[in-house]
């Protein structure tokens, strides 16, 4: 028994379907495809979305079109009157909801679903979306989202902030706490309030202690975002409702860095020309930062970074082999700051913890603390 070719539109989406039930042998088989071309995402869609695609959509608050076909294969048991008389329950496995994401890549998916399983791809046409684990909006979103009933997979996303371009690889489960493991790189990024605001602890750390002005390249090798079930439901119920508008102010991130949330990260920062402050004016810095920390509880736990500069100029007098080192490995917000070096076309001078150029070449080294930015 077939269905085929059956269209539908709304506004300017149009939909496709065909469904078969195979009676041939053994339990009949139940196939279904669909297809939606230039799907509007609104709040009319969400309410009628299911529980699992709902939560898809509050982990990046999308806005704008997209493309989607699903597919859908299950086994009808041969005691059931009929498909439509009383439809199977797409039920995850147990284990999906516990599972420990790794930094190692999600399972493969196949082009076609497993038994009793549906497999949902996404391709954005006109799209916005802002993460909710990485609250920075993106915008003119390239790129493959894939469902299936125990995993989403975000594959080779490429969007755009302004004249930065960002790209997005990623897994976490459809259902149970968020487990989300992410890798992201990006260029040409602002550092301003926003991306600030946006960027795990650690990291924003290290760019608000340094007062790093300009425009970066980052490149995050480990991002893994994990939440307690409690935090899950509680998230779930603000946003039962309606989409989560997340505002660029931060609103989003805290509730999402709350007491059962924990992060770890490993990233490198590219400085090309830019200006901080390391105790002297530093401008013309080109160099790296490289970047790890844990958040346990929503807050930052531990954490290192160290600076380091081919070539800067520091107060006017150029330098070069710069090299600083930030620790945090207590609990509260005390960074120790226990190496700067560098080479000056002049020596310094260490008076109290700044370091003061003089006139005979060589180098230095001294050591201080700082409070790190909330």
């Amino acid at each position: 028994m077939r269905l085929s070719e059956v269209t539908a539109s709304r506004g300017a989406c149009t939909v496709g379907a065909d469904a078969a039930v195979d009676l041939a042998e053994g339990s009949p088989k139940l196939s279904l495809s669909a297809t939606a071309n230039n799907l509007l995402l609104d709040p009319n869609l969400y309410q009628a979305l299911p529980d699992f695609a709902k939560k898809a959509w509050d982990g990046v608050h999308p806005a704008g079109t997209v493309d989607a076909a699903i597919t859908y294969d299950a086994l009808i048991p041969s005691d059931h009157p009929s498909p439509a008389a009383d439809p199977i329950p797409i039920t995850p496995s147990p284990a999906a909801a516990n599972v420990q994401i790794s930094a190692g890549e999600p399972a493969a998916l196949s082009a076609a679903p497993a038994p009793g399983d549906y497999l949902l791809q996404i391709r954005p046409r006109q799209l916005t979306v802002t993460p909710a684990a990485l609250p920075y909006r993106l915008d003119q979103l390239a790129g493959l989202i894939t469902v299936t009933s125990q995993q989403i997979v975000l594959s080779d996303l490429i969007g755009h902030h302004g004249g930065a371009t960002v790209h997005i690889a990623g897994h976490g489960p459809t259902t149970g706490p968020a487990n989300w493991d992410f890798k992201l790189r990006a260029d040409d990024l602002p550092v301003d309030a926003e991306l600030t605001t946006a960027l795990p602890p650690a990291v924003a750390g290290v760019l608000k202690s340094l007062s790093v002005k300009g425009k970066i390249g980052i490149d995050f090798t480990r991002l893994t975002y994990r939440q307690t079930p409690a935090t899950a439901t509680t998230a779930t119920t603000a946003t039962a409702t309606q989409p989560e508008k997340v505002a660029g102010d931060g609103s989003a991130q805290s509730r999402l860095l709350g007491k059962d949330v924990d992060m770890d990260m490993a990233a490198r920062i590219t400085l090309n020309g830019d200006a901080a402050d390391v105790g002297l004016d530093a401008t013309d810095v080109y160099g790296a930062i490289n970047v790890a920390g844990l958040v346990r509880g929503g807050k930052l736990s531990r954490f290192a970074a160290e600076v380091n500069a081919d070539n800067l100029k520091l107060g006017g007098w150029n330098a070069s082999n710069f090299n600083v080192s930030l620790e945090k490995d207590t609990d509260d917000m005390t960074v120790q700051v226990p190496r700067i070096e560098g080479q000056f076309a002049a020596t310094w001078r260490a008076t109290g913890n700044s370091p003061i150029p003089t006139s005979v070449p060589g180098s230095s080294m001294f050591g201080s603390s700082c409070t790190m930015p909330t």
